[in-house]
C-alpha cells in the first residue's frame, strides 16, 4: 500500500483521479486484479477469516434486491482475509441466511445468490462480489469488482445503481429477413 497520496498507480503507472485510489496508490483495475488472484488461495495452515455481516434493504422502489454487506474484521496481520477466504465466508453466510429466513419476515428459501453482495476489506474499501453459478452445489471461485468507496451507504447506492435495478423491458423486434431462421 502506498504510504502517501499518489497520482499514478504503483502497478501500471496510469494516472489516478479518484481520492481513494490515490490514497491506496492503486487504481481499481489493478486492485481488483490482485484481489481476484488471491481469492481463495489454498493455505492449509491458515485460520478462517473473521468477519461481520448484515442486510441493507432498499428504500427506493427502483432497486429490487437487498444487499448483504460483509466487513473484514481480520485485520492486516490476520492469517486469512475475507478476500482470501471468500467462498468459505459466503457458504457460512448462506447457511445463516437460510436459518434467518425460516424465522423472520424474509421470504423462505433465500440464500446469498438472492442478494447483491459487497464487502469492506481490511483497508476500509468497499467492493462488490459476484457469486459463481449454483447448480446443485457452488461453482467457485467468486469474483470481486471495484466499488472503490469507503462509506458503506454510498457503496450500497453505487452497487444498487450498477447491479440492483429491475431489468429493462426488451423492445419487441419485428421479424425481418436478418433475424428469421428459416431454411432457404
Amino acid at each position: 500500500m502506498a504510504t502517501k497520496s499518489s497520482h499514478h498507480c504503483i502497478c501500471c503507472n496510469r494516472p489516478l483521479t479518484n481520492p481513494v485510489s490515490q490514497a491506496l496508490g492503486k487504481g481499481p483495475i489493478c486492485r481488483m486484479g490482485g484481489k481476484n488472484e488471491s481469492v481463495n488461495r489454498l493455505n492449509l495452515f491458515s485460520m478462517e477469516a473473521i468477519f461481520s455481516w448484515g442486510f441493507l434493504r432498499p428504500t427506493d422502489p427502483k432497486y429490487k434486491k437487498s444487499i448483504i454487506w460483509i466487513q473484514d474484521d481480520s485485520g492486516e496481520e490476520a492469517a486469512k482475509s475475507v478476500t482470501n477466504d471468500m467462498d468459505n465466508v459466503l457458504v457460512k453466510i448462506d447457511a445463516e441466511v437460510r436459518d434467518i429466513t425460516r424465522c423472520k419476515e424474509l421470504p423462505q428459501g433465500l440464500g446469498v445468490r438472492d442478494f447483491l453482495l459487497m464487502y469492506r476489506d481490511y483497508l476500509g474499501v468497499w467492493d462488490g462480489i459476484d457469486v459463481g453459478e449454483y447448480k446443485g452445489g457452488w461453482k467457485f471461485p467468486s469474483t470481486v469488482f471495484s466499488l472503490n468507496l469507503q462509506t458503506r451507504d454510498v457503496a450500497a447506492l453505487k452497487l444498487w445503481d450498477i447491479r440492483g435495478r429491475a431489468p429493462k423491458a426488451k423492445k419487441e423486434v419485428a421479424p425481418t429477413e436478418t433475424n428469421i431462421n428459416e431454411p432457404s
